[in-house]
């Protein structure tokens, strides 16, 4: 039985390779139309391999993924890794909750820092010319947006781990 993972895996590659758009590889620069052929390329796997992760018959690992976002800018694959690597920091415990006004006033500065670049590279790239300025400009800010991603989660964790001691805490009211 395909569970609920493998089944979003495999939409998501089929959306890609049945409706063989044309995108633009980050890599090369040039326009290709992605297909099984190119997916497998792109991958370093077999025609055959790509076939049976649309097909149902493997899982689709997590380096097939990033080897496709590498070439392809899909906002899906990247919410899909996305996803995973919050669920890996937050439930395996390596963002581990943390306490105190001084960690809580770092990370929303942080975070209120990390939106004002993103506000910052949104109005530098709305006119269309990407100059060398413009392109080290979002090259840094990609650099740094995982650790503000991983920033994120902490923060959430650390709030509802906060919150889940307040609470356990508070005497039980009684009406």
């Amino acid at each position: 039985m395909e569970d609920q993972e493998m089944r979003t895996d495999r939409e998501l590659l089929l959306s890609l390779v049945d409706t063989e758009p044309t995108v633009i590889d980050r890599i090369t620069r040039q326009p290709v139309v992605i297909t099984r052929k190119r997916v497998a390329h792109w991958t370093g796997r077999a025609v055959q391999t790509i076939s049976d992760y649309c097909g149902g018959k493997y899982n689709i690992p997590i380096d097939f993924w990033r080897d496709i976002l590498a070439h392809h800018d899909d906002p899906r694959i990247a919410d899909l890794l996305l996803g995973r690597l919050d669920y890996e920091l937050y439930i395996h415990g390596t963002a581990r909750p943390e306490t105190g006004r001084d960690f809580f006033r770092h990370a929303v500065e942080e975070s209120g820092a990390h939106h004002e670049k993103q506000r910052y590279i949104a109005e530098l790239l709305a006119d269309g010319r990407i100059d060398e300025l413009d392109a080290s400009t979002v090259q840094k800010y990609c650099d740094a947006w995982v650790r503000q991603r991983m920033l994120d989660v902490r923060l959430h964790r650390s709030i509802v781990d906060s919150f889940n001691r307040a609470m356990a805490q508070k005497e039980p009211t009684h009406g």
